[in-house]
């Protein structure tokens, strides 16, 4: 079976100018075309970029079960139950002195890290035996641990390439000072109303501190990607 490979980027990030020289140089890879119901663009030919279709056409071959991928329904619970696992792992992560393991490619990125926890509070879909108050706790002494020093922001009160000041070593060669403001994403909770529990339950301490303090906390169990997805379901 040959390999598949995709080109990911944000928006306007030159995915197609990518991918354009990279069919150049290499005309053997072939092209999977993907299904679309967004507009059709000015350039664009239908079966090139992708397969233009609409919502009654996408219905209709859910209806006849034809080999593509559509399942979303199946494919959100999946990547919902994932994201649960992941968010429980973060949360044991944060140690009682409000910091976490430094790894990775993202380091510059600070709390972005903390994403899929903050997401989850946000969505209102934290993973059993993690609480509101638990994850604001944690996350608010991560915030302090790291931006209290005040050695994170330069003259123009702007945030410096580093992990907790500093730190310009850590960068790789696309980093930049806007890609930094990723760190903004364990703000997501802010979208949630002054009112939910997340703000208004009182302070609880989280895993690790309750590990390290000697008290009861909750053990973790092995976890298995159950749903599965087929081509045909």
């Amino acid at each position: 079976m040959g390999k598949i490979y995709y080109v990911m980027g944000k928006s306007a990030s030159g995915k197609d100018t990518i991918y354009k020289r990279l069919v150049k140089k290499m005309p053997e890879l072939g092209t999977v075309r993907m299904y679309t119901t967004r507009p059709i663009r000015d350039g664009e030919t239908n079966g090139v970029e992708y397969i233009f279709t609409d919502e009654k056409q996408l219905q209709a071959m859910k209806d006849a079960k034809v080999r593509s991928r559509i399942d979303y329904g199946k494919y959100y619970d999946r990547a919902l139950k994932r994201a649960q696992k992941y968010s429980l792992i973060l949360e044991r992560f944060i140690s009682p002195e409000g910091t976490f393991p430094v790894f990775g490619r993202s380091i510059p990125y600070r709390m972005a890290a903390m994403q899929p926890l903050a997401l989850m509070a946000w969505y209102q879909e934290l993973p059993a035996g993690v609480t509101n108050a638990q994850v604001r706790c944690a996350l608010t002494a991560v915030m302090k641990r790291m931006f209290d020093s005040g050695h994170n922001f330069n003259e123009g009160g702007f945030l410096t390439i580093g992990f907790t000041g500093r730190q310009p070593n850590v960068a790789d060669w696309y980093t930049n000072n806007g890609s930094l403001y990723m760190t903004s994403l364990a703000f997501l909770p802010l979208g949630l109303p002054a009112s939910h529990p997340f703000w208004t339950d009182a302070s609880q301490e989280w895993t690790s501190v309750r590990a390290w303090g000697g008290k009861p906390f909750p053990k973790d169990h092995h976890w298995k990607d159950e749903i599965r997805t087929w081509d045909l379901f």
